[in-house]
């Protein structure tokens, strides 16, 4: 049972090992399938380093034995060397640029590594993007909720104005229709007293009562056009030109 999870633990080894860069060898680059993946330490064990997948590559079986159990620094070197300058062949690749004469060697997952980087920049640049845009759309739609609050506002307080503008209006009323009353009633009595006053001038030849109800008639008008001018006043300035048969 112990040897069955050994060989299961092996198997998922393999499987993360083979993931880890994509399905290629680490140093060249070539696809591998799992079946031929070979195991490689980038620190050799001759050196006491973990088995752990931190310190393991996947390699194809050419790298593998060329690589052999070199550090990865010396793989490197030993590689530099291992190309012959002053052949044909080498010379003419650099002249046409399919190489660059004196350039670093650089493996496969250095620079899967660095792609992975860029790649992991780029998701974080498109996530602060996304993240920009979900803040923009949020303040949009606060912007759109205050509009909407402030136009509900603007319609309450248009309606308050229709409100006050009717209270206004009517209590105006209220009261002209109170002066129209009181005017209609004061000019009444009025009339009543002129006619009197026109009886006795008839009436009466030697004027004693006359004289009398004049003075009445003239102290009752200074007081009437008074009582009026107030009502009218309290009447909102309405039009007071029925008065002006008050003016004897």
């Amino acid at each position: 049972m112990a040897s069955k999870t050994s060989k299961q633990k092996k198997q998922q080894l393999r499987k993360e090992l083979h993931a880890k860069y994509g399905g290629c060898c680490a140093y060249c680059g070539c696809s591998i399938e799992l079946p031929q993946l070979t195991v490689d330490h980038i620190d050799p064990q001759s050196n006491g380093c973990d088995n752990s997948i931190n310190n393991l590559n996947p390699a194809c079986q050419f790298c593998n034995s060329l690589k052999s159990d070199e550090k990865l620094t010396d793989f490197r070197i030993k590689l530099s060397k291992s190309i012959h300058k002053n052949e044909k062949a080498y010379n003419s690749a650099v002249r046409l640029g399919l190489i660059a004469e004196d350039a670093p060697i650089t493996f496969y997952f250095e620079r899967y590594q660095e792609q992975s980087g860029q790649k992991d920049k780029v998701k974080k640049l498109k996530d602060e993007v996304q993240q920009a845009r979900n803040e923009l759309q949020a303040t949009k739609d606060e912007l759109q909720r205050t509009k909407y609050n402030l136009q509900k506002v603007i319609e309450e307080a248009g309606q308050a104005q229709n409100d006050l503008c009717k209270a206004y209006n009517d209590l105006r009323q209220t009261h002209y229709d109170e002066f129209r009353q009181l005017h209609e009633g004061i000019l009444s009595h009025y009339l009543q007293i002129s006619e009197c006053y026109e009886y006795c001038c008839v009436c009466e030849p030697d004027g004693t009562l006359k004289n009398k109800l004049t003075v009445d008639i003239k102290k009752l008008v200074r007081t009437t056009r008074a009582c009026l001018t107030h009502l009218s006043e309290l009447a909102f300035n309405q039009d007071d030109s029925d008065l002006t048969a008050l003016g004897g």
